[in-house]
């Protein structure tokens, strides 16, 4: 990525010393936990979003909940119209 169509230059931005960093807040993965565990494996859930931006960020979601405690199933989506279906699936992987 080249700077050339940006609106300011690099080398003018001011540093600043003592800026506290905010607490972060929550991860938006812990949301889906609770409602996942209670799944069983090839249960559903109908999530109500019909834009592609906030379907692309529920599954990047469930991804990242998957990578972080997920164990021995996996989560399939698809779109519907309605909506973004998601499956909770044995992993065949899993021993």
């Amino acid at each position: 990525m080249t700077t050339e169509n940006w609106n300011f230059e690099v080398s003018k931005l001011k540093i600043e010393k003592n800026v506290p960093v905010p607490p972060q807040k929550g991860m938006v993965v812990f949301q889906w936990k609770d409602t996942i565990l209670k799944m069983a494996n090839g249960d559903s859930i109908l999530i109500p979003v019909t834009d592609y931006p906030h379907k692309n960020r529920i599954r990047a979601n469930l991804l990242a909940a998957r990578r972080n405690w997920a164990k021995g199933f996996r989560l399939t989506t698809r779109s519907e119209t309605n909506g973004l279906r998601v499956w909770k699936v044995k992993d065949e992987t899993c021993k």
